[in-house]
């Protein structure tokens, strides 16, 4: 009998964790931010990404890597601000950085 109960319980467990997985787990991202991200994979360098949506700044973060992968684990809407957290790769280290935008354009830029 115990055998049983823990069987049902672990089938339970898995049913909900993919539904959670099927239905919300992902994160809704602009087009602007999958531009940015997409021009980062293809020059590998977050000043071209930033610079290509108005975002100039001697401190950007990461800026002397070259990036690969980056991958939005977050998002957060205050206002008209919208911001990413962002997973990025460089060589076998792994950063995050927080993209923040306003009407089209990166306002902020800062590592996590």
């Amino acid at each position: 009998m115990k055998n049983t109960n823990f069987f049902l319980s672990t089938i339970l467990i898995l049913t909900v964790c993919i539904n959670f997985i099927a239905c919300g787990s992902s994160v809704e991202i602009s087009p602007e931010m999958e531009g940015f991200m997409t021009t980062i994979s293809s020059t590998k360098s977050i000043d071209d990404a930033a610079g290509k949506y108005g975002y100039s700044n001697e401190d950007i973060p990461l800026n002397l890597y070259e990036l690969e992968d980056p991958n939005v684990i977050n998002s957060s809407i205050e206002g008209e601000t919208t911001c990413y957290d962002v997973n990025i790769k460089h060589g076998i280290f792994n950063s995050e950085i927080k993209v923040c935008w306003e009407n089209g354009k990166i306002t902020n830029i800062t590592e996590l």
